[in-house]
């Protein structure tokens, strides 16, 4: 028996007739929402204890729509068997919605299956490669417009709407489309390859020595990605222009540099080369440091009135807080053992040279005449 079959028999019975087969699809409805939540709450415990990613996604992905289904099954059903008493004939267009009803269940489905595996390729667990999530979430944006696209056309299809003549319709509308919107376009290869080659992600601080851009990312959009500055504004960059310049990623440091030059007395030449000797020592037992990099000290030039001591060191820490008090912490010491050998730090002097006046005897000789 076909389901037009099944809601015309349905449909026939008038008056109060109709309540009882009602009820009966009523309590239907209701047992098999019961059975399918136990079997769901059953499985998935299981499901869940095994290193698949896909069972229990699959599983979770269809519990809602599965659901859904069992209630817009009754009621359209339902609303056949009340077409007597409203005096409406649903089996004209019921086959449609029915099609339709379950193309959504399908599309529901499937945007929560690739939201699951999106959550679960990226979830770090012992033994198991895992995707980056920011090409986890490129993957899934990808997926979902294949989805809503496909299921635009079916439901098109359903609805009787000649594909063949839109898609040529279409074609022609993309191309111009495609030279309007080249931007957009760009834009949107722009935020694929950020996805794909992964120079920076949500929560990153990245600059621009080729433009005015600096700060933490907060969103990668398909568009546009948002930058928070330094300063705290939002800065909203396209992604076609991650592809033209070039820019780094201090957020992915292993160390970061203290170059600083300090200018020590001439007076004092005597006693730089014990100075410089014990910033070494310093350097390589400091625990902020980095041993494995080349940190260094020396005497570095001769300034006009001073001899310039040069300090590289490359601190353990990143972070910017933690990177400035392990550099402070270097400073401070370099500075404590310039003061322990009585070493002066030079400061900036200027010598002027001014030439004796001339003894004037003519002026001297006349001013003793007049006295």
């Amino acid at each position: 028996m076909g389901f037009e079959s099944l809601l015309t028999i349905f449909s026939d019975m008038s008056g109060v007739a109709w309540a009882l087969p009602f009820a009966a699809m009523l309590l239907i409805a209701v047992w098999i929402t019961l059975v399918q939540r136990r079997i769901y709450h059953r499985a998935i415990v299981h499901f869940k204890a095994t290193p698949s990613i896909w069972d229990d996604a699959v599983l979770e992905a269809i519990y809602i729509p599965a659901q859904y289904l069992v209630w817009f099954l009754f009621a359209i059903l339902s609303l056949s068997l009340a077409r007597e008493q409203w005096g409406l004939n649903y089996l004209a267009w019921v086959d449609i919605v029915f099609r339709l009803g379950i193309l959504a269940a399908v599309v529901w489905a499937g945007y929560r299956l690739i939201d699951l595996l999106q959550r679960n390729v990226s979830m770090p667990i012992p033994g198991r490669k895992t995707v980056h999530p920011s090409t986890a979430q490129g993957l899934a944006r990808l997926a979902r417009i294949l989805l809503f696209s496909i299921g635009t056309v079916v439901g098109l299809h359903t609805l009787g709407v000649e594909i063949t003549g839109l898609l040529a319709v279409g074609g022609v509308g993309g191309i111009v489309l495609g030279f309007a919107a080249q931007n957009m376009l760009s834009n949107l290869f722009g935020s694929m390859m950020i996805h794909f080659d992964r120079p920076f992600q949500v929560g990153d601080w990245i600059r621009s020595p080729d433009r005015d851009i600096e700060g933490y990312v907060e969103d990668i959009g398909w568009r546009l990605t948002q930058i928070r500055t330094l300063e705290g504004r939002p800065l909203y960059v396209p992604n076609a222009v991650f592809s033209t310049i070039a820019f780094e990623n201090p957020s992915r440091m292993i160390n970061r540099r203290v170059l600083d030059r300090i200018r020590l007395s001439y007076k004092d030449w005597e006693r730089i080369p014990a100075v410089v000797q014990e910033v070494r020592a310093m350097i390589h037992s400091h625990t902020d440091i980095d041993q494995k990099q080349t940190n260094w000290c020396n005497v570095s030039s001769y300034g006009d009135s001073y001899l310039e001591m040069t300090i590289q060191v490359y601190t353990k820490a990143t972070d910017t807080v933690a990177y400035r008090r392990a550099a402070e912490s270097v400073l401070m010491d370099v500075l404590a053992i310039i003061n322990k050998h009585d070493v002066s730090v030079a400061m900036p002097t200027a010598t002027i040279h001014v030439p004796e006046l001339a003894h004037d005897d003519t002026c001297d000789h006349h001013h003793h005449n007049n006295e």
